[in-house]
């Protein structure tokens, strides 16, 4: 076993003894954001990374109940009729407060590493599209769902889902929160390789620095989950030598 992988399901009591508990054995954890905790104080507890820049993620950024996870589920599943872009976008816009900047300031302080996994949640329509003709078959099922939130929409809503994530991305790069670049593929879209080259696409687009995006694939990655000593402490060296594994992709039309 190398690490351990948390959902919501552990709360701010059983969360600290199964961290002591992976203390002792020197296992790392990783996983969600659960109920009623703040991001410092995962940080605090050390959790290594939080994943994914959805509804419980920003729990703590809401003032009272939120209900856009139950939206989106009966819009997907129920066919309430609510646009799903919409309920994102919304969303984006009710935790972009002061009160949520300082916090995600202080989850920082504390040592707070994200992976957004942006295109689980994301993607455009137009990237989704593509991504469906190059899905292996026992994926697409899962990509046609995804794109059904699209339909019947227009392009100003759909456009919507992006921009939902331009502003959480914006948020959590001001803050100075550290991100690593990954894609909870298979799901909806991910495709493999492809979904890896959009995630970083999409944490630009959100505002990350072209050297924060190489690294968010790169050293930062080797760092968290010491891996150093394998693919090198600085992507940018030129003592390339010593890496002991690497491997690049290309898409069409790259130079």
């Amino acid at each position: 076993m190398d690490f351990i992988k948390v959902y919501a399901g552990f709360d701010g009591t059983r969360l600290p003894r199964l961290m002591r508990a992976a203390a002792q054995h020197r296992l790392p954890v990783d996983g969600h954001a659960p109920p009623g905790m703040s991001l410092a104080r995962l940080a605090a507890l050390g959790m290594r990374t939080v994943e994914h820049l959805d509804f419980d993620t920003f729990k703590e950024c809401m003032a009272g109940e939120d209900s856009s996870f139950d939206r989106v589920i009966a819009a997907r599943f129920r066919n309430s009729g609510e646009a799903i872009p919409a309920i994102y976008a919304a969303f984006a816009a009710a935790v972009d407060t002061p009160d949520c900047h300082a916090r995600l300031r202080r989850a920082a302080e504390a040592g707070l590493v994200l992976t957004p996994t942006l295109v689980a949640t994301y993607m455009s329509h137009a990237e989704a599209q593509r991504l469906l003709g190059v899905l292996p078959a026992n994926q697409r099922s899962g990509c046609e769902l995804y794109l059904r939130q699209f339909d019947g929409v227009s392009d100003a809503v759909r456009a919507r889902v992006v921009e939902a994530s331009r502003r959480l991305v914006g948020m959590v790069v001001a803050a100075g929160v550290p991100l690593l670049a990954g894609t909870d593929a298979p799901t909806f879209c991910a495709a493999p390789d492809e979904s890896l080259v959009l995630e970083l696409q999409m944490l630009a687009d959100g505002g990350l620095p072209p050297l924060s995006v190489l690294q968010a694939a790169t050293s930062l990655p080797a760092r968290v989950f010491d891996a150093e000593d394998r693919f090198g402490a600085n992507p940018l060296s030129h003592h390339l030598p010593e890496v002991t594994n690497a491997a690049f992709a290309t898409r069409d039309g790259d130079e």
